[in-house]
């Protein structure tokens, strides 16, 4: 699934820009990866809650990133940036990457690609297609 045309960055994301762009070098993540990701975890609202308890700009669930606020992106980013290259160097893939951010690595490891729930292929699809991950 890939769209036609570069992704564009929305308005709503642009007070975020700096943390997004030095997490992503300091990472060396692929462009807009980060901006993405936070648009289709909480649509850039660093004060979102989800129902399972992701909190935060980039849905961090607390208790992995202790010492995080999830609230504050100058936090939340560089956390989340840390955890999708953790996940890109454990997979070797951006689209296993994605899968163990959104449904979690063991998951992913324990069960594959091929047993994604439906809301984390919509994760990786649409974040996949958007940036022209492979």
């Amino acid at each position: 699934m890939s769209k036609t045309g570069p992704y564009i960055v929305p308005a709503k994301a642009m007070q975020y820009m700096p943390y997004f762009i030095q997490a992503e070098r300091q990472y060396n993540l692929p462009t807009n990866l980060l901006v993405r990701m936070a648009q289709q975890e909480s649509n850039f609202d660093p004060t979102a809650v989800s129902p399972v308890g992701a909190q935060g700009i980039m849905q961090l669930i607390p208790r992995f990133y202790p010492g995080v606020n999830p609230f504050d992106p100058a936090q939340a980013i560089p956390a989340a940036a840390q955890s999708i290259a953790q996940y890109y160097h454990q997979f070797g893939d951006w689209k296993k990457a994605l899968a163990a951010y959104n449904w979690g690595p063991g998951n992913v490891a324990q069960h594959g690609m091929g047993s994604l729930p439906a809301e984390t292929q919509h994760y990786v699809a649409s974040i996949a297609g958007d940036l022209n991950l492979s």
